[in-house]
C-alpha cells in the first residue's frame, strides 16, 4: 500500500505523464527489496556491508530507518536482519538508498541477474550467492525455466551458506516500449560507451546538442555516476535523452538550524547560505513529529535539518534533506574558500578556531598550510554569523 512506502525506496511507476512533463497519473507502482536477509559482514571504514553474499555500498544517498542505531552503518553488525533498496551497478553491487532493520523470522530474498544456471542441478548464482531452486515454485519464466542473464527474484531460507528457494520469479518490470514512449530512469550508469552513448540501470540512452544537463556537465557522465535520465524511445530502441540530471557527490553537508524558508522558490537558508530544494530532493521528517507526507511546505525557521548536497556553478543543490530533533552542535562540510589562520571559510561561511579546537588527523599548522581548496568538515556551535569550531577534519 502507499502507506507502506518509505523515503529512499526505489520504485517502478507506470502511467500517463501530463503534457507539462512534471505531473502524471500512476496506473501501477511496484516495489520490492533488492536484498533482504542477515548481515554477514560490516566494514564502516569502506562504507560497505554484505547481505546474502551481495555487496551493499553505503554512501551519501543512503537513508537509514529510524530503528537502525545512530542512523549509521556502524549501528549494524553481523547477524542483524535488514532489508535494502537501492541502485544496482554494472558489477551487481547495490548502492543502498534505504536500509531498514527487519524481522529475523521473515524469509530471505534477493533480486539480481542469474548466472551459471544449471537446470539439471536446479542451481544458479546471483552475484556470489548460490541459489538452490530444486524445490521452488517457478513463476513467469518465458521458457518455463531460468536462463543466464534473466532478472530473477529468489525467496527462501539460508542453509549452509546458500539460499534454498521456495519461490523463483522472472522479473520484467517495464512493459514493451514502442517508438515515441516516454521513459524516465534514475539509477547508476551501468554501461559507458561515450558521454553520448550509455546505459542507466540497463536502459540505453543517447544524447545530442539539445540535451539539457542539470547539476553537472557532459564530462560528468561516467560509469557508476548517479543520474536521472529522461527522454523518448527512438526507432532503434534507445532513448533520446532530453534531460540528464546528476545526483551530486554529496561533498557538501549542512547540519544546522533553518534560518529562512522560501517554499515558492524552493529554497531554504542554513548557515546564511541558500540551498536549492528540487523535485528530486529526498525530503523526510525524522524528528519526533514524524510527519508523513513531508515537504518543504512543512519546514519552518528554527527546525534542525541535515542536508546532503552538491555544489555546481556556486549553487548548492540538496539531494537529501532530513528534519531532525534539535541538536546543540552544528556541522558544515564543503570546499575551503579562504584561509586566514586562525580562521578559514567553507562555502564563504566563516569558521573560527582557537586553542580548544581539535584538528583530527593533522595539526593546526599543517591544516592551515594545506586547507585551501580541500573538502573540510567543521563541527561546533553556530552563533548566527560564524561557526565556532570544536573539531575540524579533512574529508577529501
Amino acid at each position: 500500500s502507499e502507506s507502506a512506502l518509505r523515503i529512499g525506496q526505489v520504485v517502478t511507476v507506470i502511467g500517463e505523464i501530463a503534457a507539462d512533463a512534471t505531473t502524471g497519473v500512476a496506473e501501477r507502482v511496484w516495489f520490492d527489496h533488492d536484498v533482504r536477509g542477515p548481515v554477514t559482514a560490516v566494514d564502516s571504514a569502506t562504507g560497505e556491508m554484505t547481505v546474502l553474499d551481495q555487496r551493499v555500498v553505503v554512501g551519501v544517498f543512503t537513508t537509514f530507518g529510524a530503528e537502525v542505531p545512530d542512523g549509521e552503518l556502524s549501528g549494524l553488525q553481523p547477524g542483524d536482519a535488514v532489508s535494502v533498496s537501492g541502485y544496482v551497478g554494472g558489477d551487481g553491487s547495490i548502492a543502498a538508498t534505504r536500509i531498514d532493520l527487519d524481522d529475523a523470522s521473515t524469509s530471505s530474498e534477493v533480486r539480481g541477474r542469474a548466472s551459471d544456471v544449471d537446470t539439471s542441478g536446479a542451481t544458479l548464482m546471483i552475484n556470489a550467492l548460490e541459489v538452490d531452486y530444486s524445490g521452488a515454485m517457478l513463476e513467469d519464466f518465458p521458457s518455463g525455466m531460468p536462463a543466464d542473464g534473466d532478472l530473477v527474484e529468489a525467496e527462501g531460507s539460508v542453509q549452509a551458506g546458500r539460499l534454498v528457494a521456495t519461490r523463483l520469479e522472472f522479473e520484467d518490470l517495464l512493459p514493451s516500449l514502442t517508438t515515441g514512449d516516454r521513459l524516465e530512469v534514475e539509477g547508476l550508469i551501468t554501461r559507458f560507451g561515450s558521454p553520448s552513448d550509455f546505459d542507466v540501470a540497463g536502459v540505453t540512452f543517447t544524447t545530442d546538442a539539445e540535451t539539457d544537463y542539470r547539476n553537472g556537465r557532459p564530462a560528468d557522465v561516467v560509469a557508476g555516476a548517479l543520474v536521472e535520465a529522461e527522454g523518448t524511445v527512438a526507432a532503434d530502441g534507445a532513448v533520446d535523452a532530453e534531460r540528464i540530471e546528476f545526483g551530486g557527490d554529496g561533498s557538501v553537508r549542512l547540519d544546522g538550524v533553518v534560518e529562512a524558508v522560501d517554499a515558492s522558490a524552493r529554497r531554504v537558508t542554513v548557515f546564511g547560505r541558500d540551498v536549492a530544494v528540487t523535485p528530486g530532493t529526498r525530503i523526510e521528517d525524522k524528528s519526533s513529529a514524524d510527519l508523513r507526507p513531508f515537504s518543504i511546505d512543512d519546514l519552518n525557521p528554527g527546525d534542525y535539518v541535515e542536508i546532503r548536497a552538491a555544489l555546481v556553478d556556486e549553487v548548492i543543490t540538496a539531494s537529501r534533506l532530513e528534519r531532525e530533533d534539535p541538536e546543540s552542535e552544528s556541522s558544515l562540510r564543503g570546499p575551503v574558500t579562504a584561509v586566514a589562520d586562525p580562521q578559514f571559510e567553507i562555502l564563504d561561511v566563516v569558521i573560527v578556531t582557537d586553542a580548544g579546537t581539535t584538528f583530527r588527523g593533522t595539526t593546526a599548522s599543517e591544516f592551515f598550510a594545506t586547507a585551501a581548496g580541500r573538502i573540510v568538515e567543521a563541527r561546533g556551535g553556530w552563533d548566527g554569523t560564524r561557526l565556532l569550531a570544536e573539531e575540524v577534519s579533512f574529508e577529501d
